[in-house]
């Protein structure tokens, strides 16, 4: 063996070891270090000023702290986005089961789980244009991102059950009782890598339910307020005549929009819903705001979907096509970056434009790069202006998208 793939079973080895155990019960991050932390605590009060500017100035000019109109415009759509995530959910909670357990894994099912594949992703996107072609970009993105959860569930229920068939043959009676329980609760639990021994807490805490309730409220509504009163305005204004001038505009708006999305989504809501299924392990995201180059912030940004990818993308990307690492890591962000684009262009209207996929996608080439700097404070300092900057301009990129397209009504 050569130093070549000596190196490459190396990668395979240690990225198979950091999926192969049970995952543990861990808390989030920011449920013990928020208190600990100078730069999020001095960011949390600088937003929180500016915010109070924003909803003063906003009574001073209009008369009013919240535009009612285009909340009610927002959720005027979210009936039906209900609707077909409750049929893509009900299709992802029995088919597979029904598939694996009573049909084994032949060629056949392969067959058939492919074509529900297929199913799960482009038939609530169609049900979408026969329902409502004018939808909301509200209604789009919730609709293609639980989509894309209950797929990804699926393949990694799916993959589980195959490999460990190809271990141990069970026949059809046993494959129903042994993975009924597990397979229904791993839908409703936020994760999205399968196992069977999932760990669990004691009891719902109605304390911790109401918490983490209030700051998904709270967060959403700071989301909300900073898109309504200062990115909106700014773009009927600016776009799509003056995309610069729109971009300076809202950069510190879509910095703190982004800002306050992560923490409602991967805080608040996925703890909510950890504790509503007493699943134990709420390490959804790591320290990304500590992070020295973008490896590290990749890593921490998003943990529920990163554990996909390494177990589902990149250790068989390793393993059977027998790439280096930095091959599987190009794979892995384009399989990120269709997922994104999927997303984005249900919110657009079904109209494809590749510019969050092109940013992901180029990143893969800047990992190296930021790994080389040596000093920690300057690489930390680099990661907060790619997200400072990156986010608002993707943000605005889009709505100057969207300003040709359909134009900005008063609405």
């Amino acid at each position: 063996m050569d130093h070549t793939e000596a190196l490459m079973s190396c990668q395979l080895a240690a990225a198979q070891r950091q999926h192969s155990h049970r995952p543990a019960a861990r808390e989030s991050c920011l449920e013990g270090s928020f208190g600990h932390s100078p730069t999020l605590h001095f960011a949390a009060l600088f937003c929180g000023a500016w915010l109070a500017g924003l909803l003063l100035d906003s009574w001073e000019r209009r008369g009013i702290v919240v535009d009612l109109p285009l909340l009610c415009y927002m959720f005027s759509d979210l009936h039906v986005a209900f609707a077909i995530i409750a049929a893509t959910f009900s299709v992802a909670a029995v088919v597979p089961f029904v598939l694996v357990c009573l049909c084994g894994f032949g060629r056949s099912v392969c067959v058939a789980y492919a074509l529900l594949q297929l199913l799960l992703i482009a038939g609530p996107i169609a049900s979408l244009r026969a329902l409502d072609p004018q939808w909301h970009p509200l209604t789009g993105a919730l609709i293609v991102m639980n989509t894309a959860v209950f797929s990804m569930k699926v393949h990694s229920y799916f993959t589980a059950l195959r490999e460990h068939e190809q271990q141990h043959f069970t026949g059809a009676a046993a494959r129903w009782q042994a993975q009924f329980g597990p397979y229904w609760r791993f839908l409703t639990f936020p994760t999205l890598c399968y196992c069977e021994d999932f760990p669990r807490s004691a009891r719902v805490s109605p304390k911790k339910l109401v918490k983490h309730f209030g700051q998904c409220v709270v967060a959403f509504s700071i989301a909300y307020v900073c898109l309504a009163d200062a990115c909106v305005p700014a773009w009927r204004e600016f776009l799509p005549g003056r995309p610069a001038e729109a971009f300076v505009r809202t950069m510190f708006p879509g910095f703190v929009t982004w800002m306050a999305m992560f923490f409602g989504t991967f805080h608040g809501l996925l703890n909510l819903v950890a504790e509503a299924t007493c699943y134990a392990d709420r390490h959804f995201y790591g320290p990304w705001w500590e992070a020295q180059d973008m490896r590290s912030w990749w890593r921490d940004w998003n943990c529920c979907v990163g554990d996909w990818m390494r177990q589902h993308i990149y250790v068989p990307a390793l393993k059977s096509t027998k790439c280096s690492a930095v091959t599987a890591s190009v794979i892995v962000f384009a399989v990120s970056a269709l997922w994104h684009e999927l997303i984005l262009m249900a919110g657009l209207g079904g109209r494809p434009w590749p510019i969050l996929s092109m940013c992901i996608v180029s990143q893969a080439g800047l990992l190296p790069l930021t790994g080389r700097i040596s000093s920690a404070a300057l690489g930390n300092a680099l990661v907060w202006c790619a997200f400072f900057v990156g986010f608002p301009l993707v943000q605005t990129l889009y709505a100057y998208v969207w300003s040709l397209d359909h134009g900005w009504s008063e609405k």
